[in-house]
């Protein structure tokens, strides 16, 4: 069950989502603090009382999340939460949803917003062929050996690749990617997406150097690179 990516993106989530949440006694999520504010505003009206709300364990052993699933087992349905975006996806709810598929209970996707596909969407870059590479290395030196191996694989198939930093660290990010790309790289910054201060831009890195990049600092985004 998709969440909203952030405070003002509820409109993003369908109101067919709304009505599946309606019927559904167990909730499973991260953080139970995050979906119940969620649903707060999505539903004023729900009964969060009568829902049984479940957190994934830290570790995740196989065996604490087969207990989440219990439920399911017995024929009831069970609503996957992630804190933000589509469960499963660059998201720890795949743990859960690997052993439901394990236990033979029937997993229904929902549509909801995906920050990743919503910037590759938005980019204008390869939708073709593309990688999401997660968090890259943190040091400089292991960031840039990372870099030079993306821009192998972009020279040689077109790959186009998404990565994602840790909010207080994109300025830090961006300066890496601007100091060792090529200036013909594209770069695409897809920032606040589906909230009221969304940004998204794609340029090269010649363009960039020349206009400077947006005030991103401590906000959600994904950086995008290709040709």
């Amino acid at each position: 069950m998709p969440s909203p990516l952030g405070e003002g993106g509820e409109h993003a989530i369908a109101p067919y989502l709304l009505q599946r949440i309606e019927n559904c006694s167990y909730i499973i999520s991260e953080r139970g603090k995050t979906t119940r504010a969620h649903l707060k505003i999505l539903l004023p009206n729900l009964a969060l009382e009568k829902i049984t709300f479940m957190e994934l364990p830290k570790h995740q052993p196989a065996q604490s999340i087969e207990v989440l699933l219990a439920p399911a087992l017995k024929g009831n349905d069970i609503c996957l939460f992630s804190e933000a975006g589509c469960p499963g996806i660059a998201d720890p709810g795949a743990e859960v949803v690997k052993l439901a598929h394990h236990l033979q209970i029937r997993v229904v996707p929902m549509v909801g917003p995906s920050s990743i596909l919503l910037a590759l969407m938005a980019s204008g870059l390869n939708g073709q062929r593309f990688t999401f590479m997660g968090y890259l290395p943190v040091k400089k030196p292991e960031l840039v050996a990372q870099l030079k191996v993306m821009l192998i694989e972009m020279s040689k198939n077109a790959t186009t690749f998404l990565f994602i930093e840790t909010p207080y660290r994109n300025e830090a990010c961006l300066d890496v990617l601007l100091q060792n790309l090529p200036d013909n790289t594209r770069l695409c910054i897809a920032a606040d997406l589906t909230l009221p201060e969304e940004f998204i831009s794609t340029r090269t890195i010649q363009q960039w150097k020349k206009t400077g990049f947006p005030n991103i600092h401590k906000k959600p985004a994904l950086f995008l690179i290709g040709q």
